[in-house]
């Protein structure tokens, strides 16, 4: 399993903008064979961060993602537009375990 942690920041002035471009991706990418899950959300500093973490199948499933066209679009138009700077880790999950409340 691949893990992708994106934390980014969003020009002052810019969150409904990001927010717009944001929702129809989150739609879409649940639809790339080999996608697991995503979230994202404000970082509580309330520095106009924002962290976006994807699980994968494989590295390919990734890649397939990373060259869809409308994900490319909207990272064109972020760079230009809404964010002030971001940092985009790759990871290799080397362990996933859960726990829920009722289990031994």
């Amino acid at each position: 399993m691949i893990a992708c942690i994106i934390d980014y920041r969003v020009r002052s002035g810019r969150e409904q903008q990001h927010l717009a471009e944001l929702a129809p991706l989150l739609d879409k990418v649940k639809q790339v064979p080999g996608f697991i899950s995503k979230s994202s959300f404000e970082s509580p500093a309330g520095d106009g961060g924002w962290f976006t973490v994807s699980y994968w199948e494989s590295r390919e499933a990734l890649q397939a993602w990373t060259a869809d066209p409308d994900h490319r679009r909207a990272m064109a138009l972020g760079k230009r537009e809404i964010f002030s700077d971001f940092r985009i880790m790759i990871a290799e999950v080397e362990r996933d375990y859960s726990w829920r409340l009722g289990e031994p």
